[in-house]
């Protein structure tokens, strides 16, 4: 099966699993997605201890690692980077985050991926990028926009 920009891999669904009779369900909540999200804008280390959002109607969290341990440090020990998120001002999960992040993880999962183009075989990434910000920037009915408010809300 070809896997075009125009489709969505099953590495966007939650677990994997895509359900044919609601194509949405458990779109762009997958844990791999979250997971390099954290590493592109966060911190390595920030997967290190995850908190994946559940489905309910609460807005409690799924623990899935214990806690990293802290050492001690003193005041000439601390890092004096910042991560990507607070250099740009990131303040919440935008679509465009989603989206980046998405299209870096598909790129190791083509066949070939020697190198970076806009197109691999028959995938192009620059649609597949455009393609996820239609998803959730073109909400044309109460409940799309409810779903896309709930799922950004997921990632925050």
């Amino acid at each position: 099966y070809l896997v075009t920009a125009n489709c969505w891999p099953f590495f966007l669904y939650k677990d994997e699993h895509y359900d044919p009779g609601n194509c949405v369900k458990g779109l762009f909540k997958n844990t791999l997605l979250m997971k390099a999200f954290k590493h592109i804008f966060t911190s390595l280390s920030s997967t290190d201890f995850d908190s994946v959002p559940n489905d309910t109607d609460d807005d409690s969290r799924v623990l899935t690692a214990e806690p990293p341990l802290k050492c001690q440090k003193g005041p000439s020990d601390r890092c004096s980077c910042s991560h990507v998120a607070s250099l740009i001002g990131m303040k919440s999960v935008a679509p465009h985050a989603i989206a980046y992040t998405a299209v870096q993880v598909s790129r190791p999962m083509q066949k070939v991926c020697t190198s970076w183009h806009l197109t691999n075989e028959d995938f192009n990434y620059e649609a597949f990028y455009l393609n996820i910000l239609t998803f959730f920037e073109d909400c044309h009915t109460e409940w799309d926009k409810v779903e896309i408010a709930e799922l950004l809300l997921w990632w925050n």
